[in-house]
């Protein structure tokens, strides 16, 4: 009996989290820049970074949500002539991150896409809006997706 209490308890905590999640998500409002190098050479992680100063410093002098992608593609085209670069709104996959004690939840946001070149190299990404540049991560490509049911399971089979 004590088993099932506990397991409902367990059940009940679980849905509340669940709904927790469900109504007081904030991904409707979020945007997201990427920005994803050529390749990984040190040559083009670090032209990302400066591709990343360029793009701070117009969204300084623009609204970081209603700003024109084609008048920032070719400001980058023009100060980067020799990579092919390419600004896009899409939507992307991000995995949940922490930062200084902020969680920055997983899931699917409205992105700028930068892409310079092959666009096969690590990314950075980093909060538009609301924060503006205030939480940033380097990445690479790979998404790694957790089940917090599925890791449950798993730890309680080891235990």
């Amino acid at each position: 009996m004590k088993k099932m209490k506990k397991r409902i308890l367990q059940l009940l905590v679980i849905i509340i989290y669940l709904c927790l999640l469900t109504c007081c998500n904030p991904k409707e409002k979020e945007l997201r820049l990427r920005i994803v190098a050529n390749s990984n050479s040190e040559a083009d992680q670090e032209t990302k970074l400066a591709v990343k100063k360029v793009v701070k410093n117009y969204l300084v002098n623009h609204n970081p949500i209603d700003f024109d992608l084609a008048d920032l593609e070719i400001i980058l085209n023009q100060k980067f002539p020799k990579d092919q670069i390419t600004v896009k709104k899409t939507a992307s996959n991000y995995e949940a991150k922490a930062y200084q004690g902020k969680i920055v939840q997983a899931g699917i946001y409205d992105t700028i896409l930068i892409t310079i070149g092959m666009g096969k190299g690590n990314n950075f990404w980093t909060l538009l809006y609301p924060d503006f540049f205030n939480i940033s991560f380097e990445d690479n490509h790979e998404v790694e997706y957790h089940s917090f049911f599925w890791d449950l399971l798993k730890k309680k089979k080891h235990i």
